[in-house]
């Protein structure tokens, strides 16, 4: 697992508590209230500074930090266990443009799944602007139509909701064969 010991942080209005001790946090996941936390054992490096990695990596042993886009705690969940069932670290899930643009920012990803219309009207496009920018693979896991996709993005594969779960693995293992071969 991530870590050996889980920290969780309620905030209620606007209040936070926190309990923390030695060692890196990382946030694992933000839903409702709750927002939970674990620590990360510091990796084994090798000596040379070179062979490290460029950017944190969420699970050591797991074949790809997969970042999840999707505001409906229920299907958030689901998603994530479809990620971790398939052997991935699930990076969020995050809820908004904000939420995902950060771990983004802060996390190693190595795909994502996102969902394309989010609470207040919000469109996922700009995270996923950011992950075409950096070549990371993407697809849209949503009840919109392929045709109500934005069009800049219409070679991503669409999953439609309700999701089926072999449709997420089948992308998942096709991802981690694209790697493996070497393909962009």
């Amino acid at each position: 697992m991530l870590g050996d010991r889980r920290i969780a942080a309620a905030a209620a209005g606007g209040d936070s508590a926190l309990s923390s001790g030695p060692g890196p946090l990382f946030c694992r996941e933000v839903s409702a209230n709750l927002i939970h936390f674990d620590t990360i054992s510091p990796a084994p490096w090798p000596k040379n500074a070179a062979d490290k990695p460029s950017q944190n990596r969420v699970r050591g042993g797991s074949d790809m930090n997969i970042l999840v886009v999707e505001d409906e705690a229920l299907v958030a969940l689901l998603v994530q266990e479809v990620v971790e069932e398939a052997g991935h670290a699930c990076v969020g899930p995050a809820a908004s443009v904000g939420e995902a643009c950060a771990l983004i920012d802060s996390c190693h990803v190595d795909a994502a799944l996102l969902d394309i219309w989010l609470k207040n009207d919000e469109f996922v496009y700009p995270a996923a602007r950011k992950l075409a920018t950096r070549g990371v693979p993407f697809a849209f896991v949503s009840a919109r139509a392929a045709d109500g996709i934005d069009p800049a993005f219409a070679d991503r594969p669409l999953i439609p909701k309700p999701m089926d779960e072999r449709r997420v693995k089948g992308w998942l293992e096709g991802v981690v064969s694209e790697r493996a071969s070497g393909q962009p």
